[in-house]
């Protein structure tokens, strides 16, 4: 089968990116976006981590979609 220089191309930009494995919890950033945020979690993992985390509790929405935490808030997450 013949590839094609644009199929290459969009190929290679799709492949996965590596995970990181994080060595301590020092090594996660302030984000100034979800989308920043986003962007690090799809290449970094805390796999490494969970004994080091505290765990919390939550309550969620029925039509939440999704749910981000931030330190020190309070109160029960809306969509």
């Amino acid at each position: 089968m013949q590839s094609f220089p644009e199929c290459e191309r969009v190929r290679r930009s799709k492949a996965r990116k590596p995970i990181h494995r994080l060595r301590s919890v020092a090594e996660i950033p302030r984000f100034r976006s979800a989308a920043e945020e986003a962007e690090f979690w799809a290449t970094h993992s805390l796999v490494d981590l969970w004994d080091q985390l505290e765990s919390v509790e939550m309550e969620l929405s029925p039509t939440a979609r999704r749910a981000t935490l931030r330190p020190g808030r309070k109160g029960p997450v809306t969509p």
